[in-house]
């Protein structure tokens, strides 16, 4: 189930929100994504609970996932969805576009959550062609039933390349 919205504010800004669960049945209810963005000519700027640049479009090149939204993609130790999370993008230009994003030490008990993270990256499309590269660095969950504060720190590169002929689609991750 996703509410989400969008208001012009005038001047190019804009502000949205998402609220996004699965009837899993889980505990967390609505605790997929669940966030508030800010955008204009400066780029957008998204506040909550969601994936980062190298889970959500990177890793999720490799999922049969056109939306990049059904969390099916390759999964690392770090850049999982997580609370909050900071996160940036600047405007394209010229087909380029940087992202960066960072999550505060979250004080919850879920295993699914990340401490800590800072994820950066680049993206380039240009026309059916798009290629993207992100670094995330931080601390991941190892599966255990209660998140481990001392895990050691680690770095994730991720490289994706996506090109589209009409109906068909070539990807390596």
């Amino acid at each position: 189930i996703v509410f989400s919205g969008s208001e012009d504010l005038g001047n190019g800004m804009k502000a949205g929100f998402k609220l996004s669960g699965s009837p899993d049945g889980s505990s967390d209810g609505f605790g997929d994504d669940q966030w508030l963005a800010l955008s204009g000519d400066f780029g957008t700027v998204k506040m909550g609970r969601m994936e980062t640049f190298s889970e959500s479009k990177v890793r999720a090149t490799a999922a049969n996932d056109a939306s990049d939204v059904l969390s099916n993609e390759v999964a690392g130790n770090i850049g999982e969805r997580s609370n909050g999370v900071i996160a940036y993008s600047s405007p394209k230009m010229s087909g380029l576009q940087f992202h960066a994003a960072a999550t505060t030490l979250d004080s919850t008990t879920s295993q699914t959550d990340d401490f800590d993270n800072t994820d950066i990256g680049i993206s380039y499309t240009n026309g059916p062609l798009t290629v993207m590269v992100s670094q995330a660095d931080g601390y991941g969950n190892d599966g255990a039933s209660t998140p481990d504060l001392d895990l050691t720190k680690t770095k994730e590169t991720s490289i994706a390349v996506k090109y589209v002929m009409g109906d068909f689609t070539v990807a390596a991750v």
